[in-house]
């Protein structure tokens, strides 16, 4: 990480941790922030969660550094090393370290020091003021920043979300690596951003490093989003259509629809805890049970022996049959449609609108989908080939 001072600890064999390229030794003077004053305080913060870092295994990361003991830090560069680049310090021929500076922007972006009305607004008052970062950067906001705020009596972040790497074929993607992928030409290759977005969402753990492959790819949009979300919607409503003229029958209550109504609870529990890929993992769970349960009623056999010769009893007896299987598959869905809105938005609302209903403006008013009238026939997930997109 260019300008960064490395202690030999840190080392992977010798070469940068981040990068894995050979270091240069440097000797110059330059101006320190202490930071060793500020170790126990921090540590305090971390272990009893005033300051939050999460995941777990990311806050024993940092909490095993504060217990190694701070040094205090170089913050500034010679101005011939950084190129000029970089602002300078006052009457020196030095720049501000770049991670000093560019913490500070967190501030001086709301006006701090100067007018300060959205510094007031949006980190001095009360709430939450929470960072995502990478890995390879939570050290500077997790030990570093916070110890400049506690300097400058300035209100600490509330939490510290550290992601991992991207990476593709175990490798972290990057320019330097040559081994980018075009998300530009994924979204125009699946007419819409989505399908990356759940593959993201879905198969790339947040907190830590996940391998990106576009069969992979392929397979979450056209096996999982299409084959069981979009197949199922399909088989249900075109039922739906031919039995009941698409309108949903009265909703029974079985294990499916109770099963349906305690994903909202779970998928509220996912997001507490950052955990996005468990939400969708329990959605396609929901899902997964579904499909066997409308394999197993068979709901189209009813629907031919309806077509048939029956006395008024076995009709009724058959009608009320297919209508509960009917009804409760479409409630599910209805409920996936809801679930779904913070993830893939776009195909969440068309899905709310295949099923006849609007999008909620809140995800607690109440669901009614019994009387409603469906529209079969779109398509929501069409099925694509694989296409190479490595730039």
């Amino acid at each position: 990480m260019r300008g960064l001072f490395y202690e030999l600890p840190d080392l992977d064999d010798g070469r940068c941790p981040e990068h894995g390229i050979p270091l240069e030794i440097v000797k110059e003077e330059n101006w320190f922030f202490r930071l060793s004053r500020y170790g126990d305080r921090l540590r305090h913060l971390i272990e009893t969660e005033e300051l939050e870092v999460v995941p777990i295994h990311r806050r024993n990361e940092i909490l095993a550094l504060l217990r190694r003991g701070l040094e205090d830090i170089s913050v500034s560069r010679s101005a011939e090393r950084a190129r000029g680049w970089g602002v300078p310090v006052p009457g020196s021929d030095e720049v501000i370290y770049v991670w000093f500076d560019a913490l500070a922007n967190y501030l001086t972006g709301l006006d701090y020091g100067s007018d300060e009305a959205l510094f007031r607004r949006y980190w001095a008052h009360e709430g939450e003021r929470t960072h995502y970062v990478g890995k390879g950067i939570s050290k500077f906001h997790a030990i570093y920043w916070p110890a400049i705020l506690l300097s400058a009596r300035v209100p600490l972040p509330s939490s510290i979300f550290v992601h991992g790497y991207l990476t593709l074929d175990g490798r972290k993607i990057g320019k330097s690596a040559g081994n980018g992928v075009d998300p530009d030409g994924l979204v125009q290759y699946y007419k819409t951003p989505d399908a990356l977005r759940y593959y993201l969402l879905r198969h790339i753990r947040s907190a830590d490093d996940g391998d990106f492959s576009e069969e992979r790819l392929e397979a979450a949009w056209s096996g999982e989003l299409g084959g069981q979300l979009g197949n199922l919607l399909n088989r249900v409503l075109t039922v739906l259509a031919s039995s009941f003229s698409g309108v949903t029958p009265a909703v029974p209550d079985s294990a499916l629809v109770r099963e349906a109504a305690n994903l909202p609870e779970k998928i509220l529990d996912a997001f507490d805890n950052y955990e996005l890929h468990v939400g969708l993992t329990e959605i396609f769970s929901y899902l997964g049970s579904a499909n066997r349960e409308f394999t197993r009623k068979a709901p189209w056999s009813d629907a031919k022996a309806l077509l048939g010769e029956l006395d008024e009893t076995e009709r009724r007896i058959i009608s009320d049959r297919l209508g509960a299987a009917l009804a409760e598959q479409v409630y599910g869905l209805a409920i996936v449609a809801r679930c779904l809105l913070p993830f893939l938005p776009e195909p969440a609302s068309r899905l709310h609108t295949k099923l006849g209903i609007s999008c909620p403006a809140r995800y607690d008013v109440p669901l009614a989908v019994s009387g409603v009238e469906t529209s079969s026939g779109e398509i929501l997930f069409p099925r694509q080939k694989v296409v190479r997109t490595r730039s």
